[in-house]
């Protein structure tokens, strides 16, 4: 049974597994676009926005869209609350 600290429950396997990549690439590199999710993950554009809005619902206060640089940012002072995130 998945603890209910796991972000990704009650989530198919591609699914927690492209989402897990897109956090594990936005803890990394500090940003995250769509066409990041498009790329690694095989979807559409529609389909890469519902999995950011779906990141920032499980994950809230983990990102922020930033207007200028045109992608999401990791929030500073953001505290892995979920442990190590595997992609």
């Amino acid at each position: 049974m998945q603890e209910k600290t796991d972000p990704w429950c009650g989530l198919r396997i591609q699914v927690r597994q492209r989402l897990a990549r897109a956090v594990a690439q936005l803890l990394d590199t500090g940003e995250l676009r769509r066409a990041d999710i498009q790329r690694f993950g095989e979807v559409s554009t529609p389909q890469a926005s519902l999995d950011i809005r779906e990141i920032m619902k499980r994950m809230p206060g983990l990102m922020a869209y930033d207007k200028s640089m045109k992608c999401y940012r990791l929030r500073p002072g953001y505290s892995a609350k979920y442990g190590k995130v595997k992609p």
